[in-house]
Order: C-alpha cells, then sequence, then structure tokens
C-alpha cells in the first residue's frame, strides 16, 4: 500500500516535451513511513538512439533489505508511451512479479506473479495521457502552467488497473534540500470520483525552477525526500 501511495504522489498531466540535456541525469530519494526507513529509491534519465528515432529511457531502481525492483520506461521524442518492463521482489508488501507493456494500437500488458505462476497477457486499451508511474518525474516540466482540476490524469498500475486522478494546486511554500531553502510549489492530488475529491490526499512539493523537480511528498502511509541531484 505504501508503494502504491507512492506512485500517486509522482503523477501529474503532461504537455511539451522536455529534452533529457534539461533533467538531471540522476536523482536520489529516500522514502520513510511513521516508524523510519523504508527504502531507497533511484531515478536517472537518459537519451538513446534507436531505428534512427531519439528515445528517452527512464530508468528506476528501488531497493533495501527485502526490496529488489528495477523499471525501464521508454517514451519517444515526444513523450509518447512506447514500452515498460519491471521486476519487483518485495518481501515486506508480499509482491513478487515481472510486467511488462508495449504500446500499439492498444497495450499489450503481460504481468507474470512468481508466488502464484499467475500469468495475465492481453490488450488493454488506455485513456489519453495514461501513463506509468516511472515516467512521470520526468514529463513535469509543463504541470504547472497546464495544472487544473478538468484535466484528467490516467495512472496505470499493475498487472492493468487504470486510476483517474485529479490535481489542484495549493499555494507555494519553502523546503529543505541539502540545508538550502527551496521555493517550491505545493500541490494536492487525489483520487477522482462522481463525488469529487475524496480518498487518499497527497501533498507534494516541485522546485519552483523548470524543471520543477520533486523535492518532496507526504501521504498518509509514507513520506518521499530527494537526497541528492547529479
Amino acid at each position: 500500500m505504501a508503494y502504491i501511495i507512492w506512485i500517486l504522489t509522482l503523477f501529474f498531466i503532461l504537455s511539451g516535451p522536455l529534452m533529457a540535456k534539461d533533467y538531471p541525469n540522476l536523482l536520489k530519494f529516500s522514502a520513510y513511513d511513521k516508524f523510519g526507513f523504508v527504502y531507497y529509491l533511484d531515478y536517472s534519465v537518459e537519451k538513446k538512439i534507436a531505428d534512427k528515432s531519439s528515445l528517452i529511457q527512464i530508468t528506476t531502481t528501488r531497493y533495501a533489505p527485502g526490496i529488489r525492483e528495477k523499471n525501464i520506461t521508454t517514451l519517444s521524442k515526444s513523450n509518447a508511451f512506447l514500452s515498460l518492463s519491471q521486476s519487483t521482489q518485495d518481501i515486506p508488501q508480499s509482491q513478487f512479479f515481472q510486467w511488462k507493456i508495449t504500446m500499439a494500437n492498444n497495450a499489450m500488458v503481460t504481468y507474470r506473479n512468481i508466488g502464484s505462476r499467475r500469468l495475465i497477457h492481453q490488450l488493454t486499451p488506455l485513456p489519453p495521457n495514461a501513463y506509468p508511474s516511472q515516467a512521470l518525474p520526468y514529463l513535469l516540466n509543463d504541470i504547472l502552467e497546464t495544472l487544473t482540476p478538468e484535466k484528467l490524469i490516467y495512472l496505470i498500475m499493475p498487472p492493468s488497473q487504470i486510476v483517474e486522478l485529479t490535481p489542484r494546486a495549493i499555494g507555494m511554500e519553502t523546503i529543505l534540500f541539502n540545508g538550502k531553502a527551496v521555493p517550491c510549489y505545493k500541490v494536492e492530488l487525489a483520487l477522482k470520483s462522481h463525488l469529487g475529491y475524496v480518498g487518499s490526499v497527497i501533498n507534494y512539493w516541485l522546485t519552483m525552477d523548470k524543471p520543477h523537480i520533486l523535492i518532496k511528498s507526504k501521504s498518509p502511509d509514507i513520506t518521499l525526500i530527494l537526497d541528492s541531484i547529479r
């Protein structure tokens, strides 16, 4: 549950493309719950060439005692979602699975539960602006210029769940990063239903300067804090 909450903290609507050279090569995070440290998360962005086309490869690694996860998500140069490959072993959350998505007219989703050997292999239609969580920090460049509750957000979660979310701006706050005060935009993300804002609400803080890097997020279960930028 804590990891799912973290996923929600990172998701926003996107607009214009952001080139890899403008985004840090590596962001390093630490995650905490009410009992203390939970895991580290490394987030890297790399520009690649495949079939004479420019691609953006986003690699995330989540690790701690009992936790090993690697995700590779690929976007086109115009930020279209192309593919995902993920392997997760999370003893505290009892999650052991392999997950793949490839995009054509519809998404081909393959999900294998390692423990039960359950296999899902299906075509899944995706709504516009649907992305896995791992792509989203990279796509935050224009979020603050386009942020409105009317613009729906769709998050793809394993095995093939689509979650509808809605954002709203709260204001500006200063967050400490490496001992320095960093001006940040504060944004709230909430589950969307016919009743409006209901369910879990997550607050997060993005740098006012582009590319609006995530500095901190806070949910009922977990807090994610940026440790370093490389």
